[in-house]
């Protein structure tokens, strides 16, 4: 169930295989993980990484071993089954040459 009291991940960076992105924590005293899948993934099947930290500090948190050139879907969950909006990023495509960097943040 949607919770609006779960902030949506703020988007950090991006590379071929990395998505980094700072969360909010609504509350010291309740598990929250940050989950990440494809696109075409069902959240059943997402990634889950437990966010360490407490409310009042921004927390940093990288979504690793990704595919380039993929859309991620990346959201804050808690036990209760609630979370927030998400963050949808592609990563990079590999780069022959060396050109500049960048990252599609669609949403």
């Amino acid at each position: 169930m949607t919770s609006s009291k779960i902030d949506k991940p703020e988007y950090i960076s991006a590379d071929e295989t990395c998505i980094t992105v700072k969360v909010h924590l609504e509350s010291d005293s309740m598990p929250y993980k940050l989950a990440y899948k494809q696109h075409p993934q069902s959240w059943t099947d997402a990634t889950h990484l437990p966010i360490h930290g407490v409310r009042a500090d921004p927390i940093t948190l990288e979504a690793t071993d990704l595919l380039p050139a993929t859309t991620y879907f990346i959201r804050v969950e808690n036990d209760l089954g609630e979370f927030g909006e998400s963050l949808i990023v592609d990563t990079e495509a590999v780069n022959c040459t060396p050109q500049a960097k960048s990252c599609c943040v669609l949403q």
